[in-house]
């Protein structure tokens, strides 16, 4: 089966950022305990800064199938060097606020999230609602609060209300992973809720592709990890396509 290219620049995963948190390394040695005993605590995420490309209606099937084989690529490539592999609010469906993921497309989806033991995330349609695929074939859940490897995860998108994501922290998140495919802000106000409540917080953007009339390098792109104390574990600065490794430890 041959797959569409990423982008005319192509997926630049050879050269994906890994980032290890010394911080959290630190908070590690400071309970007596090491990574390696903490399977569950201490995760791989990738944060997948990939194009959003749009769906024409008078071609659904055609494009859907090309953004679901984009996808397929990048977990194949990337999924066994993570636990947990993020996508934006778009991979899949474009920005339409209509279109639904497929049981066919999910399961697509399921099937090799079961092969590299790595759990899948992201969003589409109204509000860019998010979507968790387990690693372990369990049940396929929606944001904005799901559990993944007992641990609960807010899912929100830029799309949504600061009332909205403040709202799904407060309801007991443990991480936050906020999603984007536009003029990312994330507001001082969430920062300063994830921060207060000592909750790590993910920020994956959509990447600017030629493929993407009128968007610029600026209006789209960049991407961070930050710890429970708001700290920087890795940052993209720049709108090209790329995965952004960053381990994060959680409290036990």
């Amino acid at each position: 089966m041959t797959r569409t290219p990423l982008t005319r620049r192509k997926f630049v995963g050879a050269t994906a950022l890994t980032v290890l948190a010394s911080a959290t390394v630190a908070r590690a040695r400071d309970l007596g305990v090491t990574i390696a005993e903490q399977p569950l605590s201490s995760w791989r995420i990738g944060l997948v800064q990939s194009a959003p490309w749009d769906i024409d209606p008078t071609r659904l099937q055609e494009d859907t199938t090309r953004n679901l084989e984009r996808m397929l690529e990048t977990i194949a490539r990337e999924g066994r060097e993570c636990d947990w592999l993020a996508f934006n609010d778009c991979p899949l469906t474009g920005r339409s606020a209509s279109i639904v993921p497929t049981s066919t497309q999910i399961q697509a989806l399921r099937t090799i999230a079961q092969q590299h033991a790595c759990a899948l995330s992201f969003g589409y349609g109204a509000e860019r609602r998010a979507m968790l695929i387990p690693a372990d074939g369990t049940d396929v859940q929606s944001g904005p609060l799901v559990t993944l490897n007992g641990r609960r995860i807010a899912i929100v998108s830029t799309a949504q209300s600061d009332a909205d994501i403040t709202g799904a922290l407060h309801k007991g998140a443990e991480a936050l992973l906020i999603m984007g495919s536009g003029p990312n802000i994330v507001s001082t106000r969430v920062s300063d809720v994830a921060t207060s409540l000592h909750v790590p917080r993910l920020h994956i953007s959509a990447a600017c592709d030629t493929y993407v009339p009128g968007h610029t390098h600026d209006w789209l792109g960049g991407t961070r990890a930050c710890d429970a104390r708001g700290r920087t574990l890795g940052h993209v600065a720049h709108a090209d396509e790329t995965v952004l490794q960053v381990q994060l430890l959680f409290d036990v």
